[in-house]
């Protein structure tokens, strides 16, 4: 067992912003390594990131027909 009681719901740990920034930037490498085309750009006062070849489906991120997969 892992030491925690059934239905206790344990809290997330708090991060900081540049700790959040370094995850995101984390996770961007790895879908490049996969092979998925990263694009950043600076727009409206913050950044906008494009995934080529993925698109959203109820949510959740999903790579399209046509888009690099090993």
């Amino acid at each position: 067992m892992s030491g925690t009681k059934q239905g206790v719901v344990k809290k997330p740990v708090a991060i900081g912003p540049g700790e959040a920034l370094e995850i995101l930037a984390s996770a961007l490498h790895y879908c490049q390594q996969a092979g998925l085309v990263v694009r950043v750009g600076n727009a409206n006062g913050g950044v906008t990131i494009i995934l080529e070849g993925v698109t959203t489906s109820e949510g959740r991120l999903v790579v399209t027909a046509g888009a690099a997969e090993p």
